[in-house]
């Protein structure tokens, strides 16, 4: 059965890249926000099953925008892998601390892009 994905990212180009992966390779809906208080509009109006996360954005990043997920009930379970180029154990430890499902390293490759909506939400 169809679930929703959140994206939330302020680079089109990342939007675009992985929504053409999810809709071509799943049944999955997409529904993309490019900034954090769009994204957690979004998250309450659109309950989705799965939200992917940019770290690294502007004015609210994701790790706030990670915090402010898991304080609202609607969303407070909702898988959250966020994504970012930033490496080191001190930027992973703190996403988790923000309470993070999964942490994924850019450029996200289709097969790991995949693996890990499969993980989260069930059959391709």
């Amino acid at each position: 059965m169809p679930k929703k994905i959140l994206m939330v990212d302020d680079s089109a180009t990342s939007l675009l890249m992985n929504r053409i992966v999810i809709t071509k390779k799943t049944p999955h809906a997409v529904v993309t926000a490019d900034n954090g208080p769009e994204g957690l509009r979004l998250a309450d109006s659109e309950r989705p099953d799965l939200i992917l996360l940019d770290v690294m954005m502007p004015g609210m990043d994701g790790l706030e925008v990670c915090r402010k997920l898991r304080s609202q009930s609607g969303t407070a379970r909702t898988p959250v892998v966020l994504l970012t180029y930033r490496s080191g154990d001190d930027i992973v430890r703190r996403g988790f601390e923000s309470g993070c499902t999964a942490y994924l390293h850019k450029p996200l490759e289709d097969a790991k892009l995949l693996e890990t909506i499969t993980q989260y939400l069930g059959d391709k």
